[in-house]
């Protein structure tokens, strides 16, 4: 876990390397200035057009499994595993009310359910509030003094009480469907143990609110509904979310639990799973949250997730060797394009807009273009403008597919505006990477109860249906078992097994 730790934002060979790379570039700028920008550029290009089709890969990867998959109602478990909710908080007074009365729906035996409210020494409200809100059973921990001031720390705290065989993440706007942690305990009771953790689908009750949460809306249908999907379907390491993330406990502890210093949590451990030879899919069921409806909460709650996934790429270059000898070659280069690219590339996106729009505005009104075309040259001038224009109509339709797959026909308006949303993002991630030297573990608190619509409860369909071999496992998995056959042998079995069952 320590090798892990986002504790130190760069490691003294990653400073050095650093160091040495600006020396390079304040060389090339003073002797060679053209050519050291247009290197730059055309790095960034390759880097944004090879980016750009991953993500297209995963999303019609993910779009042929949703299209594909089969429906049929959750069974419990004949011994149902006892599960722990564990739910962080902190000055979320307002709507521990609504909170309490959403988990307490949660469609699950009781004597098999366990509780827990992190609550932070210092928030008496909230404390007072959960006090008055939670039902018989459910247990109330203080999360002592202490740093880092994060959510993964306290779910650290929460982790050392809980008992549960199973273990799911609710925050304090969350409104679960009644029936997730059935779905989740038959899900890892089908699955075979080397999956360890399953992602629940997030969607948004406020929708409707203002055209900010609209974007919001589309962005969420597209990625839990299509991009995760095509992760979980090649068996890539998952950028998992900051909630209704269910996991099988001793796995968890197994790994060291949360990384207390890292922003995004999930998504980092997400990561560390893989490299542990741990997979993680999707489970097909809704859990409602409340957008983010004020531009700059939602710029803080942006900027801090781009500034974790940028944590979470350093830790992975740290030692690229034995992490991608961990994870598998491609499983590693999977989880730099889908983690470590991404604040690079939402920061170039807005460069590549305004040079676009310079370009054409210059050239339609006779300016001189000299300049751009040189840091442009071709044949990098015509893939950047071709990945920019192309690549974002493509995952455009994405969202317009995701919107119009979840019959959310109102939406889709908005999705084919979404690229005034996307500046948005790489405006907030500009924000996020420029605090990642300067404030790298500092927690953003996202603002709650700003919704003006209620939750709503709608249905979902089936459990996710895994799809195909892990491409990289650790020696043990290939061990003989008692039958003669390996863990890994078996475990396809038991895959397939699964997929048979539900196509009935």
């Amino acid at each position: 876990m320590q090798e892990w730790s986002s504790k130190r934002t760069l490691t003294p060979a990653q400073r050095a390397v650093g160091v040495l790379a600006i020396l390079a570039l304040a060389a090339g700028l003073v002797r060679r200035p053209v050519a050291t920008v247009t290197l730059g550029v055309a790095a960034l290009t390759l880097l944004f057009a090879f980016t750009t089709l991953v993500r297209l890969v995963y999303l019609y990867r993910g779009y042929r499994t949703v299209r594909g998959r089969a429906s049929r109602p959750p069974q419990l478990p004949e011994d149902p595993p006892r599960y722990t909710v564990l739910v962080p908080l902190y000055h979320e007074a307002n709507v521990v009310p609504a909170l309490c009365d959403a988990l307490a729906r949660l469609d699950y035996p009781p004597d098999k359910l366990e509780v827990l409210v992190l609550v932070e020494h210092d928030d008496p409200e909230t404390h007072h509030a959960c006090t008055e809100s939670v039902r018989p059973g459910w247990r109330i921990i203080t999360i002592p003094e202490g740093q880092p001031r994060t959510k993964p720390r306290a779910l650290n705290v929460g982790l050392a009480s809980a008992t549960g065989e199973l273990l799911t993440i609710f925050d304090a706007e969350d409104r679960p469907e009644p029936d997730q942690l059935v779905k989740a305990a038959e899900a890892f009771h089908r699955l075979p143990a080397y999956v360890a953790g399953l992602q629940a689908r997030l969607d948004f009750y406020n929708q409707g609110q203002n055209p900010l949460t609209k974007w919001f809306t589309c962005e969420y249908l597209a990625h839990f509904g299509l991009y995760l999907q095509g992760i979980a379907a090649y068996r890539d390491p998952m950028p998992l979310g900051g909630t209704s993330t269910h996991f099988r406990t001793d796995v968890l502890r197994e790994v060291g639990g949360w990384n207390a210093w890292n922003v995004t949590e999930d998504c980092e451990l997400g990561m560390r799973l893989a490299a542990e030879a741990y997979d993680c899919l999707t489970l097909d069921s809704v859990t409602w949250e409340e957008a983010a409806p004020r531009l700059r909460t939602w710029i803080l709650q942006r900027s801090r997730w781009v500034k974790g996934f940028a944590q979470t790429g350093l830790v992975l270059l740290r030692h690229p060797i034995e992490t991608a000898r961990a994870m598998g070659p491609v499983r590693y280069a999977s989880s730099l394009v889908v983690v470590a690219s991404m604040p690079v590339t939402l920061c170039a996106q807005l460069v590549f807009w305004i040079t676009l729009c310079a370009y054409f505005l210059l050239h339609s009104t006779g300016g001189d273009v000299h300049y751009i075309k040189a840091v442009f040259p071709e044949p990098f001038l015509t893939l950047g403008l071709t990945s920019l224009l192309l690549g974002n109509f493509a995952i455009l339709l994405a969202f317009v597919s995701a919107v119009y797959e979840r019959r959310r026909y109102e939406l889709i308006k908005w999705a084919l505006v979404a690229p005034v949303y996307w500046l948005l993002m790489s405006i907030a991630a500009w924000k996020g990477v420029l605090q990642l030297f300067r404030r790298p573990h500092f927690w953003e608190k996202t603002a709650h109860g700003l919704a003006v619509e209620p939750a709503t409860a709608q249905a979902t369909v089936a459990l996710p249906r895994a799809v195909r071999q892990p491409v990289t496992r650790r020696a043990q998995l290939y061990a003989p078992s008692a039958n003669g056959n390996s863990r890994a042998e078996s475990a396809v079995a038991d895959l397939e097994d699964h997929a048979k069952d539900l196509t009935r």
